[in-house]
């Protein structure tokens, strides 16, 4: 059975897990939730995901939300030595991931998502062009992370 994956990718935790699973040929069910129109707000998407947030997934009526569980989930369920660099199995190199992983949500997610925002919501939403002016101070923010 394959994993069902709840996702939309305006949404970057959605993106982070489907490009893991397109990476690493994870075999999924493909079960958009369309944010835009709402339907993570429903009843049939808060029985998966009470929080009514994406991503989620569920592997034979087990349910998983938030992005780093899932990638922990998924990268240990479909271990190969290849790849391992994703999840090690060594303690101390493990811990280095998790710490990314705890740190990422509140640091690199928001400087990488300021230029998507800019880029392609702001425009989607408003209807307005893309800021050009704003877009060149999104970028150094994100360049000064690394």
């Amino acid at each position: 059975m394959v994993v069902k994956f709840y996702f939309d990718l305006m949404s970057q935790p959605s993106r982070a897990v489907y490009l893991f699973l397109k990476i690493n040929d994870i075999p999924f069910e493909d079960c958009r939730v369309e944010l835009f129109k709402g339907e993570h707000k429903t009843e049939e998407f808060s029985q998966i995901n009470p929080m009514q947030a994406v991503p989620a997934i569920e592997d034979d009526g087990f349910i998983l939300t938030e992005c780093s569980a899932i990638l922990k989930y998924l990268a240990h369920k479909n271990y190969k030595a290849d790849r391992a660099h994703w999840y090690p199995t060594v303690a101390k190199q493990r811990a280095q991931i998790d710490e990314y992983l705890s740190w990422h949500h509140g640091n690199t997610r928001e400087k990488t998502n300021k230029p998507f925002i800019l880029w392609m919501l702001e425009p989607l939403i408003t209807g307005n062009k893309v800021n050009k002016e704003a877009l060149p101070q999104a970028h150094d923010e994100l360049e000064k992370m690394t």
